[in-house]
């Protein structure tokens, strides 16, 4: 069952924001409530000066760019992978980009005969782990968002690789808002705060520093 969570805090646009505690304690309701999966019982959420009430969830959600721990991938291009869908909008140049950004143009453009063409194979069986989360977290950059969310979406990288794949994002989308969950604590660094939830409570936050202590 969900945990009762009990939170309360501002997340200003722009900031680079670490989610960080034990499994169980309340980091994915977290995420559900703040993306108005989840229903809450008490309190009010705020999106810049408006209450998030049913009539604006939608619109809300439109506003999210959301790479999960292990996203969903087609049995097609790594380009329709990326656009997912969205074919009528298709931007060569932005694929590309994007992929530069997660750290995936390389092996796409060297190792790959028909480059972003090449097809993935059922559920991105070419593709290793860690290749397949950042061309999940491709998907989510590729919408433009207002808000990026990575849940445990880095979990298969090696550090020097994540590392540039946050550092890059946060150069390429220094105006949008960034949700950065993860166990590993020293992928936190570069937050500019991190909230640590134990039990639905949100029982540390500050900077990295801080949370060390």
């Amino acid at each position: 069952s969900k945990p009762t969570i009990f939170l309360s805090g501002k997340i200003k646009k722009g900031q680079f924001v670490g989610i960080t505690g034990k499994s169980g304690h309340g980091k994915t309701t977290f995420l559900d409530v703040l993306c108005g999966l989840l229903k809450i019982n008490a309190g009010r959420i705020f999106i810049d000066g408006n209450e998030l009430k049913e009539n604006l969830i939608k619109s809300w959600q439109g506003k999210i760019g959301y790479a999960p721990q292990n996203g969903y991938l087609l049995n097609d291009t790594i380009e329709n992978n990326i656009i997912f869908g969205k074919k009528s909008s298709i931007n060569t140049n932005k694929v590309n980009q994007i992929c530069k950004i997660v750290e995936l143009s390389d092996f796409i453009e060297k190792k790959l005969p028909n480059k972003y063409n090449s097809r993935l194979g059922e559920n991105g069986i070419r593709l290793s782990g860690g290749q397949q989360q950042r061309l999940v977290i491709a998907r989510a950059l590729y919408q433009n968002p207002e808000l990026i969310i990575l849940d445990e979406a880095t979990n298969a990288l090696d550090n020097t690789t994540e590392s540039k794949l946050i550092k890059n994002i946060k150069n390429n989308f220094k105006n949008t808002t960034i949700i950065f969950v993860t166990h590993r604590i020293k992928s936190l660094r570069s937050c500019d705060k991190i909230f640590f939830i134990h039990k639905g409570k949100i029982t540390a936050e500050g900077k990295y520093n801080i949370l060390l202590k």
